[in-house]
């Protein structure tokens, strides 16, 4: 893992969502992992919960749990300075401070040090030349964890005011016909909760939206049989 070698890798949770672009006044961090390794590498995954949204109706609303993921070992090591950047302002110390210590981000990760911490985020999409979006967030320190704050962080559970329950959801349209060849559409596949992986430039592999965490497959052999 480059940077982080012999940090203890802890599966990450369920988080994959992304929190729409625009400025929140309150998050709170729940989890900070580093996940096995996948086909496209190791990424630095961030899982919080929006506590205000600043009474945005466009942005996403208070209670929203999204992901925040930067990936490590690449060439130019942009995983590694953003990842350190977020342990830096996560514990209200310098960059250096943690970039020279590999035991602090070892410690950091293992006891999920950064559950419970409040903090502001901007969060923005950058577009590539290659047209791929990037999930971006520039984080400030709100407040360090408190014993109250990790207990939240560990239940899911936030001070904040519960949002209204939604109306119930509309039963989702049946999936079109497969093709007469018998191979499945990109729709079917769709349906059963496959999406395209956003760190894949190319496409080509698909996640099953609630549960990231499990093996990546190609559209192709989705397509021959999901």
């Amino acid at each position: 893992m480059g940077f982080y070698d012999n940090a203890p890798i802890k599966k990450a949770g369920q988080g994959g969502a992304k929190a729409k672009d625009g400025h929140y006044p309150r998050v709170m961090i729940h989890k900070v992992s580093i996940p096995p390794a996948g086909h496209h590498g190791t990424y630095f995954i961030v899982e919080y919960e929006v506590l205000d949204n600043g009474g945005n109706p466009d942005l996403s609303p208070v209670g929203f749990k999204g992901s925040w993921t930067t990936k490590l070992g690449t060439q130019y090591g942009y995983g590694e300075s953003e990842s350190s950047e977020f342990i830096a302002i996560a514990k209200g110390i310098t960059f250096d401070e943690v970039a020279n210590d590999v035991e602090l981000r070892k410690r950091f990760l293992l006891q999920n040090e950064g559950a419970g911490t409040v903090m502001t985020t901007d969060a923005s999409t950058k577009v590539t030349d290659k047209n791929y979006k990037m999930n971006k967030h520039q984080w400030s320190l709100v407040s360090a964890p408190s014993d109250a704050s990790r207990a939240q962080a560990a239940e899911g559970m936030t001070s904040a005011a519960p949002a209204p329950s939604p109306a119930p959801a509309p039963a989702p349209p049946a999936a079109p016909a497969a093709p007469p060849s018998g191979e499945a559409t990109e729709e079917q596949i769709r349906a059963a909760g496959w999406v395209p992986n956003p760190n894949d430039p190319s496409g080509a592999y698909w996640f099953q939206s609630a549960n990231p965490s499990a093996p990546q497959r190609t559209l192709e052999s989705l397509k021959g049989g999901i």
